[in-house]
């Protein structure tokens, strides 16, 4: 507890020092107030997450603690159907993987259905939070793909020039079964130009179904609406669809 206590109370010396030096930089009442709480958060994140992380050790200790004094407690012959039960969950459970895994080496192949995310037009545009926000959205597609009965192949288009590289190779993202660009979609897919749509809420066409012979162009973008139209302009400089 005592420790707990230094470290709110450093945490809270680094927001005030952070808070002064805003004052020095000419800021409002409110602006200051709020830098100091965002350096009071980020000054006690780590420690949050050391704590989150002992409390998840010590709840799978109990957990398994449980358990084998349960699995103690069976007969030989119910130890016997339980190790076999466990053993025939765990095959299923393999053979689900490889079949997913199939599943999504089959798409990036040669799907009918693509999804690109163009990252170039986001490049040197978003705010540090923006990129981790738009990687996280990345990671959550990918997921959401990967479990899907018919996935599509998903591509990730613009890769180089996105500046998001040293954060994507921090989730493995080259272990994902998925289409990697390192150009921009427009010359991925040059032979094909006719059939892409560009998805923006600033198009005055309505996506009414989807066809499986498109190809469906996100922007790789979060900016909190500052930058408005982009995705259209895009659109309309590469001569693609909307």
């Amino acid at each position: 507890a005592d420790a707990d206590a230094d470290a709110d109370a450093d945490a809270d010396a680094d927001a005030d020092a952070d808070a002064d030096a805003a004052e020095g930089e000419g800021l409002s009442k409110s602006q200051r107030k709020k830098r100091a709480r965002q350096a009071r958060w980020e000054a006690k994140k780590a420690q949050r997450k050391a704590q989150e992380k002992q409390q998840r050790q010590l709840a799978k200790r109990h957990h398994l603690q449980e358990r084998q004094a349960w699995f103690d407690g069976l007969s030989e012959e119910q130890r016997a159907d339980v190790k076999a039960a466990s053993a025939a969950a765990r095959d299923a459970r393999q053979r689900g993987k490889q079949q997913q895994r199939e599943r999504l080496a089959a798409a990036a192949e040669g799907s009918e259905w693509h999804v690109v995310v163009d990252l170039a037009l986001g490049a040197g545009r978003m705010q540090p939070k923006e990129a981790k926000s738009l990687v996280q959205q990345l990671r959550s597609c990918y997921a959401a793909n990967r479990r899907a009965e018919r996935p599509a192949c998903l591509v990730l288009a613009g890769v180089q020039e996105s500046g998001l590289e040293a954060q994507l190779e921090a989730l493995r993202y080259r272990d994902w079964h998925l289409v990697r660009q390192p150009a921009s979609f427009q010359h991925a897919y040059q032979d094909r130009l006719q059939d892409v749509v560009y998805l923006t809420a600033d198009s005055e066409v309505e996506l009414q179904d989807l066809s499986p012979r498109e190809v469906y162009v996100v922007g790789g973008l979060v900016d909190r609406n500052r930058f408005k139209g982009l995705a259209a302009s895009a659109a309309a400089e590469h001569r693609v669809r909307t």
